[in-house]
């Protein structure tokens, strides 16, 4: 449909601009947009090749075009081939049916993995995976699965950089990584709040238990608290999500 300026004419661009062919990526922008009306959903669930009521989970990938490549590949072992497309800064990746927990992405991607429901729902599955994907971080958890956000997706929805400033355990982590060894350190907080515990984050990290011990004091004795405590672990957990969502807001 054509658009109208300011002053009431016909937006020619617009009026001109071919519309998605079979194939198309834009197709998925179209597919995932909650403003697209009935038809336009309709019809570009019917170039894609699905029905309404297929049952669809769509992917927010955040990397490189070459890994993205390796994921649609990955992804080609599924019973129907994935869709793709690009929604903003994001690739979009619609599969059929769903993944399963133990999904790995190719290297050099964060993904995020929104519900599974009928293709004509699909909004409501993006919507899911671009907050998830907000908390997706390399090394220690690149694919990120909405399901498993629990409350931690209302923070995704409604935070953004400018709501989250001022935070002293936010700001303590941030001088830990900017220190010599940093990175090894802010690594070591990741692992351990995702595993739960020191030495399952040493197994993870393949590293002897002391080592991941040195790691974590140094951070301690910034933060002041021991982060291997019940009420520790909650309180980096919440800083290291937080912490996250700060730098992700292009992607909301």
């Amino acid at each position: 449909m054509a658009g109208r300026d300011d002053r009431g004419n016909v937006d020619t661009m617009h009026a001109n601009a071919p519309t998605p062919s079979l194939g198309d990526p834009a197709l998925l922008a179209v597919l995932v947009d909650p403003a697209a009306g009935a038809p336009e959903r309709t019809r570009a669930l019917h170039l894609l090749g699905l029905r309404p009521c297929t049952e669809s989970t769509l992917l927010a990938v955040l990397g490189p075009v070459r890994a993205v490549d390796a994921l649609e590949a990955d992804l080609a072992a599924l019973p129907s081939a994935p869709r793709r497309g690009i929604v903003g800064s994001l690739h979009a990746v619609a599969v059929v049916g769903s993944l399963a927990p133990e999904f790995i992405a190719p290297e050099g991607l964060l993904v995020g993995v929104g519900t599974t429901g009928f293709a004509v729902d699909a909004p409501a599955s993006w919507e899911k995976a671009v907050r998830a994907v907000r908390y997706a971080t390399a090394p220690t958890r690149p694919v990120v699965f909405a399901a498993d956000l629990g409350p931690f997706e209302l923070l995704a929805a409604r935070l953004r950089s400018s709501d989250i400033h001022g935070v002293e355990d936010i700001d303590a982590i941030d001088s830990v990584a900017a220190g010599p060894g940093g990175r090894g350190v802010v690594t070591a907080l990741e692992t351990v709040a995702q595993a739960g515990s020191l030495r399952e984050a040493a197994r993870v990290m393949c590293l002897h238990h002391t080592s991941v011990a040195a790691r974590l004091s140094r951070a301690e004795q910034r933060l002041g608290y021991r982060v291997t405590t019940p009420s520790g672990m909650a309180r980096l957990q919440l800083a290291l999500a937080l912490r996250r969502l700060r730098g992700t807001d292009l992607l909301a």
